[in-house]
């Protein structure tokens, strides 16, 4: 090759090798500008997620500050207090991080400086709420401060950050166009030499896709989270809406209690104005609190909220003293008292039957001390004047069934005292007769004599016990030893006729006013009767001993004897079934109870036997 040609060709190559290295460096300024702008738009897209999350955060926080200061306006649970305190702290947190993220971004600055006013004026609009819920009730809390006066800020709030979102965007799509107009200018660069261009397009391509990659991974995240933020928005938005809707329910029923309240209180007011007896309420230290219409008239007192009175300036000493011994059995053993008192009235002293029981706290302490009482001194008469009657109607059929028991008597008598007087006159001809009969002889004949008399002393006094009056020396008897001692009276009696004689075990505080002597005949009798009714065992006689009520105590006696035939009347005069009985001992029986205000009966038992109960008042008969 000539050296003219072989310059041409090395300045070709030359001119071939600088345009090549002039177009490798222009791809590589391109492509540069290209990776640049490629890294530009990644930190774009960062920037916008980093954005749109720290919205989501103030956004969030917002919302959880409305829903737990709401919920709590609504039910007064302090545990919606630690939701909306929580977000109160973060959202302070939030909004600085979002100022940080935005600050190369001077119109994000001032939205920002019109977001946060609002943010403020929110939780001091929810702080008011909670304050006045907390200081005076729900009601309060809900008429100072309107219920959607909240939502106003929200949605003033919520609109600034649906701004600072679009714009977010808009920069975003800008950065997407001026990096597509790039990579087309590289592409049409890479042309001019293929083989460089082939490889760096192959590597451009690879950078692309792989940026491509990252920023659909970036938009499908981004997006994703839009889309969650957007459902806690609805889902927020429904739970406020269900929130306001139980807020109204509540406002509703909380309204319908107080009218029910109300009218409840004027149904007890207009009770207790037309109540015949006094009712009244007391605090632990004896002021009333209560008095209904009654009480006031008979006190003379009316009762003032800004002066309570107590019973010592109502009643004299000694009425007062028994009031607050009863008022005081009542608060110290949280139970109910029935008792009678003694009340001073304008005509004079009355007696009250009176109930006072205890009004208790949450916490099962005695609060108050309530009582309703009824005046029965009129009815005190009238049980007198019953009593007397009844006594005077009871003496009257004494008189008749001793004019009975005379009649039956005098009959009794008259064949015995006839064979005694034979058998008299018997011996004393033998006697005359033969001075010298067998002692042996005598003897029989005095026997006979002597078991006549025998007889005729036991019925003349069952005659004299029935006919005498009923006079009662009253005494504490503890129970569970009578008994034991009336046992061990028969045991010996009921073992020789193979019968088992048993009294229940009682406890040793059990105890009874009566007359000892009269009870002692009671249970002699009645425990006689069974034992007699059984005649040969095997049978059992058994006492048992049982509590029909707090004043009241019962003695029973059953038997597994024959039973009592339907068409005896037991207690009748002279109704019995024994051959040598008088008829007399459960008449007399009946006498005793009677006299200490008891009761008597009996009952038939199955397959066989009979149970006689015998019921006494404990603390003895009522004075006349």
């Amino acid at each position: 090759m000539k050296p003219g040609a072989r310059l041409f060709v090395r300045r070709r190559v030359s001119a071939a090798f600088a345009l090549a290295v002039l177009l490798v460096g222009a791809i590589g300024v391109i492509a540069y500008s290209s990776a640049s702008r490629f890294a530009e738009t990644a930190g774009q897209i960062a920037h916008t997620c980093a954005v749109e999350t720290h919205l989501g955060k103030v956004l969030g926080e917002i919302h959880d500050i409305e829903i737990g200061a709401r919920d709590y306006v609504i039910t007064g649970d302090d545990g919606h207090l630690q939701s909306y305190r929580g977000a109160t702290a973060r959202v302070e947190s939030a909004l600085k991080e979002l100022r940080r993220v935005t600050a190369g971004n001077p119109s994000q600055q001032q939205r920002l400086d019109s977001l946060e006013p609002l943010v403020h004026q929110a939780v001091t609009f929810w702080e008011q709420a909670i304050n006045a819920r907390s200081a005076a009730g729900q009601q309060a809390g809900t008429e100072t401060v309107p219920v959607f006066e909240g939502k106003v800020t929200t949605d003033a709030i919520r609109d600034l950050i649906d701004d600072m979102r679009a714009e977010e965007w808009e920069q975003l799509q800008q950065g997407e166009a001026t990096e597509h107009a790039s990579g087309r200018d590289t592409l049409r660069s890479f042309g001019l030499l293929a083989v460089l261009i082939v490889a760096l397009l192959a590597i451009v391509a690879h950078l692309v896709r792989h940026e491509a990659s990252v920023r659909q991974r970036a938009q499908a995240v981004l997006l994703a989270a839009y889309e969650e933020s957007d459902r806690r928005v609805e889902e927020r938005t429904a739970d406020l809406a269900r929130s306001n809707a139980l807020l109204r329910e509540e406002v509703a029923q909380h309204k319908r209690a107080q009218e029910a309240r109300r009218e409840s209180e004027q149904r007890f007011a207009q009770f207790m104005r037309y109540l015949p007896g006094v009712a009244f309420m007391k605090d632990v230290e004896g002021r009333y609190v209560y008095m209904n219409d009654t009480f006031e008239r008979l006190s003379h007192q009316k009762l003032s909220e800004s002066e309570r009175v107590t019973d010592e300036q109502l009643w004299p000493a000694p009425i007062v003293a028994q009031f607050r011994k009863n008022d005081d059995h009542v608060a110290r053993t949280g139970t109910a008292l029935q008792t009678t008192e003694k009340v001073p009235h304008d005509d004079g002293m009355h007696e009250w039957l009176v109930t006072k029981f205890p009004i208790l706290n949450g916490d099962g302490t005695v609060r108050l001390v309530g009582g309703v009482a009824i005046d029965i001194t009129e009815r005190r008469r009238a049980e007198t004047e019953l009593r007397e009657l009844q006594e005077r109607a009871q003496q009257r059929e004494r008189l008749a069934d001793i004019g009975a028991i005379t009649a039956q008597v005098a009959h009794d008598l008259g064949n015995p005292l006839a064979g005694l007087s034979m058998q008299a006159q018997l011996l004393l001809q033998r006697i005359k007769r033969d001075g010298t009969l067998p002692v042996s002889t005598i003897v029989q004949l005095v026997e006979r004599i002597i078991t006549e008399v025998r007889h005729l002393d036991a019925l003349i006094r069952e005659f004299m016990d029935f006919s005498r009056e009923q006079r009662l020396d009253l005494k504490c008897i503890n129970l569970s030893g009578f008994l034991q001692q009336v046992v061990e009276v028969w045991q010996p009696v009921a073992t020789a006729r193979d019968i088992a004689l048993t009294v229940d075990q009682l406890p040793n505080g059990l105890s009874l006013t009566a007359d000892d002597e009269k009870l002692r005949r009671v249970l002699d009798n009645l425990v006689k009767n069974a034992i007699e009714a059984i005649d040969r065992g095997p049978g059992q006689v058994s006492i048992h001993v049982t509590v029909p009520g707090p004043e009241a105590v019962c003695i029973s006696v059953a038997d597994t004897g024959p039973g009592i035939p339907e068409t005896l009347q037991a207690f009748r005069l002279f109704e019995t079934t024994k051959p040598q009985g008088t008829g007399l001992g459960l008449a007399v029986v009946k006498q005793i109870v009677l006299a200490h205000h008891g009761k008597v009966r009996f009952d038939r038992l199955s397959p066989h036997g009979t149970a006689f109960h015998v019921e006494l008042p404990c603390r003895g008969p009522l004075p006349a």
